[in-house]
C-alpha cells in the first residue's frame, strides 16, 4: 500500500514538472516572438487634415517609449483596443490577439517627415517598432479642399484633372534584351464603382512582355501628384524586353470605368429628400499617355557564345555521383541565376562524349522577384561502356548592363567513371542518336489481314438513330440550365453589399419609426437603445463593415475616406455618445428625445449625401 501511494506520488511529481517545463517554455518562445510594428492612416495628406498614428503588437506591451512629434499638432489618445482573431489549419485551431494603441494628430505644415521607432518593454526585454514616412502637401486647408472635391464629385462630367490612367515605365532608354517594367495606374478623386472587365491594356509591339502578379485592386491608397493628392491603384504590371533597336512607342489605349456621382434633386421639403436620395453610375472613357522608349543596340563584334543574354548571371554546373555502372544514369545540372532576361535563354551548347546516350533537358525558371531569378537546365546521362568520360566546361556570355561589356562565364568540368555491370550487353551506341530514333531492327514486317471471320455488319449506324440526337440535345439544356442557376448564384452573392449599401437608410427608417413610437409609449430606456441600434447598423450596411468589426475608429476611418465633412462625424459621435449615456447613466442629463429624434433623421439625410 506504502509503494503504491509513493508510485502515485511520483508520478504526480513527474506531471507537476512536465505543466511547469511546458508553461516555462511557451512563454520563452511567445517572448521572442514579439511583433511591434507602427503605420500612419493616412500617411498622405493636407495641411490641416486630421490623421493617426497606429502601434499594434501581439502582446500587452508595458512602457512604450513615444518619439517626439514636433511636427505634428497633437490631438488626443491613446485608444486602446483588442481585437481576437481564431484560425484554423487542419488539426489545429490558433488564437491570435492583437493590441493596438492610436494616437490622434493634425497635419501643420507641409513636407516630408519620418517618425522614429517607439519603444517598448515585455518581459524585462526591449523591443522598438519600425519608421514610418507621413507627406503632408500644402494645397489648400482640408475643408477647401474637401469643398473642391465635393463640387468635382457633382459635376455632370468628370475631367481629366479628377481621375485619369498612366503608363508608367522604370527607364525610358534600354538596350535591346534589357528588362523594362511597365506599370499601369489609375489616379481619380472621385469614387470609382466599376472597371470595364475586358480591359487588356495597351499592345507592346516590340517587345517580350509577360505579365508580372499582382494582387487584385480592393482598394486605393492615398499619393501625393505635383502636390495635390490622388486616390491611386495599380491596374497591371508587365515586364518587357525590347527586340529591336530605334524609337519603340508604346500607344494609348482606352479604359472604360464608371464614376458614382450624386444627383441633387429639387424637393418641397426635408423628407423628400431624406426618403428619395439618389444616386447614378456615369461611364467615363479614359485614355492613357503615350510612350517612347529608346532602344540601342548592343557594341560590337559579339562573342561568338553570345546568346542573347543581357544582364548579371551567375553559372554553375554539378553531377549527382560521379561514379557508376554501365547502363546506370547520372544526372548532370546546369544552373544560371541573375538579374535580366534570363527566362529567353537557350539551351546552352554542350559537347557531351559520344558513347554517353543523352536525353533532351528538363528546363525549370524560378522567379524571386519580376526581375531576378534562376533557369536550370537537368540532363540524364547513361554510359554504355566502363571507363570515365568527362563533361566539358560549359561557357556562357552575357551583355553586362552595368559595365556596358560583354563578359564569359563557365562552369567546371566533371569526370564520371563507369564500372561494368553485372549482365551488361554493351549496346553500341550511335554518336548523336537520341532516345526517341532508336527503332526495331530485328522485327519482320507485319502484313494488314484483309479478312476476319469476327466482324460482323447489322448495317445500322448510331449517327443515324433518332435517339442519337434527343440525347445530345437534352445534355445541352441540361448544362445551360446548370451554367444559368451557378451565373445568378454568383450575382446574387456579389450584389449582397450592394444591396445593402443601397438600402441602408431604408432599413434606419424602419428602426427610425420603432424609436418613434418608443416616444409616444414614454420608453425613454428602449428609446435611446432603438437610436444607437438603427445608427451603428446603418453605418455597418452603407460603409460594408460587418458589425463585429465596426467600432468607432473603424468607422471615423472609413468615414474619412469616403470624405466625410469632420462636422458631420463629430454631430454623429456626439449622438452615439448621448445614447450610450442615456442607456448606461439613466440620471445624466440628456437631451429631450424628439429634437435628438430629429438630429438624427437630418444626421443621416446629410451622410447620405456626402457618401457617394
Amino acid at each position: 500500500m506504502y509503494k503504491r501511494l509513493q508510485s502515485r506520488q511520483t508520478l504526480m511529481r513527474y506531471v507537476i514538472l512536465t505543466a511547469m517545463l511546458s508553461v516555462s517554455l511557451h512563454a520563452i518562445l511567445s517572448a521572442q516572438d514579439i511583433q511591434f510594428v507602427a503605420r500612419a492612416e493616412p500617411d498622405v495628406l493636407r495641411v490641416g487634415e486630421q490623421f493617426t498614428i497606429i502601434y499594434e503588437a501581439n502582446h500587452n506591451l508595458s512602457d512604450i517609449e513615444l518619439p517626439e512629434f514636433n511636427d505634428f499638432q497633437y490631438m488626443g489618445g491613446p485608444s486602446v483596443g483588442q481585437s481576437t482573431q481564431i484560425e484554423s489549419s487542419p488539426g489545429k485551431t490558433y488564437t491570435k490577439t492583437t493590441y493596438s494603441y492610436t494616437y490622434y494628430f493634425r497635419a501643420v505644415k507641409e513636407g516630408k517627415y519620418t517618425v522614429a521607432p517607439a519603444k517598448a518593454t515585455f518581459k524585462n526585454k526591449n523591443y522598438q517598432s519600425n519608421s514610418i514616412t507621413v507627406e503632408i502637401v500644402g494645397s489648400g486647408s482640408s475643408a477647401s479642399s474637401a469643398k473642391k472635391d465635393q463640387d468635382a464629385a457633382n459635376a455632370s462630367a468628370a475631367s481629366s484633372d479628377d481621375v485619369y490612367v498612366r503608363l508608367l515605365v522604370n527607364k525610358k532608354e534600354a538596350y535591346i534584351g534589357e528588362q523594362i517594367v511597365a506599370t499601369i495606374k489609375l489616379y481619380t478623386k472621385l469614387q470609382i464603382s466599376g472597371l470595364d472587365e475586358r480591359y487588356k491594356g495597351p499592345d507592346f509591339t516590340g517587345f517580350y512582355t509577360e505579365p508580372i502578379e499582382i494582387p487584385p485592386l480592393r482598394n486605393l491608397e492615398r499619393e501625393n501628384v505635383n502636390g495635390d493628392i490622388y486616390y491611386s491603384g495599380v491596374l497591371q504590371k508587365v515586364l518587357l524586353i525590347p527586340q529591336k533597336t530605334g524609337q519603340l512607342i508604346i500607344e494609348p489605349f482606352d479604359l472604360d470605368i464608371a464614376v458614382r456621382q450624386q444627383v441633387k434633386r429639387k424637393s418641397n421639403s426635408f423628407f423628400d429628400e431624406f426618403f428619395e436620395p439618389s444616386v447614378r453610375d456615369i461611364p467615363v472613357k479614359l485614355t492613357s499617355n503615350r510612350v517612347t522608349i529608346k532602344c540601342k543596340p548592343l557594341p560590337v563584334p559579339k562573342p561568338a557564345s553570345f546568346t542573347g543574354a543581357v544582364g548579371s548571371f551567375t553559372l554553375s554546373s554539378s553531377v549527382d555521383k560521379p561514379q557508376v555502372m554501365t547502363n546506370d544514369a547520372v544526372n548532370y545540372k546546369i544552373t544560371l541565376k541573375g538579374t535580366g532576361n534570363y527566362k529567353i535563354v537557350d539551351e546552352p551548347v554542350i559537347n557531351f562524349p559520344p558513347d554517353v546516350e543523352k536525353y533532351d533537358p528538363v528546363i525549370k525558371t524560378s522567379d524571386e522577384s519580376p526581375m531576378t531569378g534562376t533557369k536550370t537546365f537537368e540532363y540524364l546521362l547513361i554510359p554504355h561502356y566502363p571507363g570515365e568520360f568527362t563533361i566539358p566546361p560549359v561557357e556562357f556570355t552575357y551583355f553586362d548592363i552595368q559595365s556596358k561589356q560583354f563578359k564569359t562565364i563557365q562552369t567546371a568540368s566533371h569526370t564520371i567513371y563507369v564500372e561494368k555491370g553485372e549482365g551488361d550487353t554493351l549496346l553500341p551506341v550511335i554518336a548523336g542518336m537520341a532516345k526517341e530514333d532508336i527503332k526495331l531492327l530485328s522485327s519482320d514486317i507485319q502484313y494488314i489481314k484483309l479478312k476476319s471471320k469476327n466482324l460482323d455488319n447489322n448495317g445500322k449506324f448510331l449517327v443515324g438513330d433518332i435517339r442519337f440526337y434527343l440525347f445530345y440535345l437534352l445534355l445541352a439544356i441540361l448544362s445551360g440550365l446548370v451554367l444559368w442557376l451557378y451565373r445568378n448564384h454568383i450575382r446574387r452573392t456579389s450584389d449582397l453589399l450592394l444591396i445593402k449599401n443601397r438600402k441602408a437608410s431604408k432599413y434606419a427608417r424602419r428602426r427610425l419609426k420603432k424609436a418613434s413610437r418608443m416616444i409616444k409609449t414614454g420608453n425613454k430606456t428602449e428609446f435611446y437603445d432603438e437610436l444607437h441600434k438603427a445608427i451603428w447598423l446603418y453605418l455597418s450596411d452603407k460603409l460594408g463593415i460587418p458589425i463585429a468589426d465596426l467600432s468607432k475608429e473603424s468607422a471615423r476611418c472609413s468615414l474619412a475616406s469616403c470624405r466625410v465633412n469632420e462636422e458631420t462625424m463629430n454631430k454623429l459621435f456626439t449622438i452615439i455618445h448621448e445614447c450610450e449615456l442615456a442607456r448606461y447613466a439613466p440620471a445624466s442629463n440628456v437631451e429631450n428625445t424628439g429634437k435628438l429624434l430629429d438630429e438624427t433623421i437630418k444626421l443621416i439625410v446629410r451622410l447620405q449625401q456626402e457618401i457617394s
